[in-house]
């Protein structure tokens, strides 16, 4: 379930974040609480 969450969130924040900016990293999330966990760089 979490897992599915996570994924889901991914694909519905992280990845049009990452055409916006100029460099993005999904890390591994920390706890089961946490569903996403990147950094993103714009200018």
């Amino acid at each position: 379930m979490v897992e599915g969450l996570q994924n889901e969130i991914k694909e519905d924040v992280y990845m049009p974040l990452t055409e916006k900016a100029e460099a993005a990293k999904a890390n591994d999330p920390i706890g089961e609480r946490m569903l996403l966990n990147a950094s993103f760089f714009g200018r």
